[in-house]
């Protein structure tokens, strides 16, 4: 009889997830516009240059390959959107707040509002299975001695993850929303065993995050040896689910 296969959970063309203020999915096409707007503002970009010659044009051509690539396993890019009423007036955004405070996680419908975000993996990989419990502050460890996210050989895997958040939204929390959200989908829906997080040595606001969320100890700083940052200083973060989960508990 012919055998047949089943594709690891993070081999999947649409992602969508969402936390309590905001949708978190997949670009599709006729997202290129608002995601030029937000890409291609220098204050959304405060610490790189923006890529010159940016379009919606150029954002319909990398949502394609983004897509495919997401299918592949290869990453999962997606696009992050206010809850609908969230997108309005400081009065509007405070009034669905404290109603959004009394929902149940999971109840009712949630319609998207306006695009103020970008993030998801940059890329999936497959690393050697950490030693279970040790606690190394590198990120080398789980944290639970579980084997969650093993694949091939024993090894787990690995997403490189980050968000960014459009700036008027800054300081109110949405870029830790969004970035916990994201690592909970990579940890419980995808199978992550690890993440690993980078950004440059000035941007003190991210690090301030990382810290705020329990994760300085899993802080290194050393040189960057792809993307953006290749060959540039950066600090580093390396986490796996146990470590995740036991913040704040020490």
């Amino acid at each position: 009889m012919p055998t047949t296969t089943t594709s690891p959970p993070h081999h999947r063309p649409f992602h969508s997830f969402r936390t309590k203020r905001l949708i978190i999915r997949t670009a599709k096409p006729t997202d290129a516009a608002a995601i030029y707007t937000l890409r291609s503002n220098p204050a959304n970009n405060p610490h790189m240059v923006v890529e010159p010659d940016l379009s919606p044009a150029v954002f319909e051509t990398r949502i394609a390959k983004w897509s495919a690539a997401s299918a592949r396993g290869e990453s999962g890019f997606m696009v992050m959107f206010l809850r609908t009423g969230l997108d309005g007036d400081e009065a509007k955004q405070k009034q669905k707040h404290q109603s959004d405070s009394a929902e149940e996680e999971g109840e009712g419908e949630a319609a998207e509002g306006r695009l103020v975000g970008f993030g998801g993996f940059n890329s999936f990989s497959y690393d050697s299975e950490p030693d279970a419990g040790s606690g190394s502050g590198s990120g080398s460890g789980s944290g639970s001695g579980s084997d969650s996210g093993s694949g091939e050989g024993g090894k787990v895997l690995v997403g490189d993850t980050g968000v960014m958040i459009d700036h008027w939204l800054w300081r109110r929390g949405y870029g830790e929303e969004a970035f916990g959200g994201t690592v909970e989908y990579g940890f419980s829906e995808l199978g992550c065993g690890r993440m690993d997080v980078q950004t440059g040595v000035e941007n003190g606001a991210w690090r301030n995050m990382m810290t705020k969320l329990g994760l300085k100890g899993c802080e290194t700083r050393g040189v960057g040896r792809a993307g953006p940052g290749k060959g540039m200083e950066e600090w580093e973060w390396r986490f796996g689910r146990g470590e995740w989960e036991a913040r704040g508990r020490s």
